[in-house]
């Protein structure tokens, strides 16, 4: 009668315990707090929170294109202003003295397609601390991606370009995105292929040089207009705005940045307008994480009830 008892209140509790331990996994996940630490998402603050280089500006609607998201998006460009800095690269490197002007409509001016009045930044892959790799975290040779489209293979040659960057915390799995828009004057040249190029590059904190990679968003293609039109103010090329998604991403500190660049010749502009960051909370997902264990417990339980109740009797 007494080892009865026993059995049945050992069986009781072992249930009581296995659903309290469930009950106690379900309620710490629903609990937790998903904490994110990205600023000014959307450009409503101008770029405060961001690091910037190069051409960077602030626009409302921009060649009838609206924001994403508030009533703010930004723009980078690979173009020169037209007071460029004398140490700047709106500047022949190979004649400091002789300034350089982008998208030549075949007379005696040239249209500017840079809304800062600043120089964009170098991108010819060396360390100096301006570099436009450098600025990004990257490796020297990061921006020379494989041609494609033209009679020769091999690598680009970046030459400038302009980025921005900002540092993000979250603390669960996770997913990024954003809005992009790639603008250009450019197109395949027929023996160098597709030239200029817009980018992502996303990668934790800390982690080697080596790993991190360039994700090209926008890339020109298509017939290149030489010389632009004289009275142009408007990117000829605008592929509309499009969507990205990074897929799930563990917890952690990330570097997040959007540049565009130009490559092999220098004399034609391009542009990356970016709006609209989210970062989504990836649901708990019970039947993957707790169901498995629930039903491998409620096994144990049952094959523990099982045995004690073999021994017993």
């Amino acid at each position: 009668m007494g080892m009865s008892i026993f059995r049945h209140n050992f069986i009781s509790t072992a249930r009581l315990v296995g659903l309290l331990a469930l009950a106690n996994l379900l309620v710490s996940n629903s609990a937790s707090a998903f904490t994110v630490d990205f600023q000014n998402t959307d450009f409503e603050n101008d770029f405060d929170n961001w690091n910037i280089t190069g051409d960077t500006s602030i626009q409302g609607a921009f060649q009838g294109i609206n924001p994403r998201g508030g009533s703010n998006q930004a723009l980078i460009t690979t173009s020169c202003p037209n007071s460029p800095f004398p140490s700047g690269e709106c500047f022949d490197t190979q004649n400091t003295a002789n300034y350089r002007q982008d998208d030549p409509d075949g007379g005696s001016t040239n249209r500017t397609f840079n809304f800062s009045g600043f120089d964009q930044t170098d991108a010819n892959g060396n360390n100096a601390p301006n570099n436009l790799q450098t600025f990004l975290g990257l490796e020297p040779n990061s921006l020379n991606i494989a041609r494609t489209g033209g009679a020769i293979t091999g690598f680009r040659t970046p030459k400038e370009g302009s980025a921005i960057t900002q540092t993000i915390t979250v603390d669960e799995p996770f997913k990024l995105s954003f809005d992009w828009n790639y603008l250009t004057n450019d197109g395949t040249h027929p023996v160098f292929g597709n030239q200029d190029f817009s980018f992502l590059t996303l990668y934790p904190q800390g982690s080697d040089p080596n790993s991190r990679t360039v994700n090209i968003l926008g890339d020109s293609i298509g017939a290149i207009t030489s010389p632009i039109s004289s009275n142009q103010t408007d990117f000829e090329k605008v592929g509309g705005y499009m969507s990205y998604d990074s897929g799930i991403l563990q917890p952690g500190t990330y570097i997040v940045g959007l540049g565009v660049v130009d490559t092999d010749g220098t004399g034609i502009s391009s542009g990356l307008l970016i709006d609209n960051f989210a970062v989504q909370e990836i649901p708990f997902d019970f039947s993957a994480n707790t169901g498995l264990g629930f039903v491998a417990g409620i096994f144990g339980l049952t094959r523990l009830r099982r045995k004690f109740q073999r021994d017993t009797n």
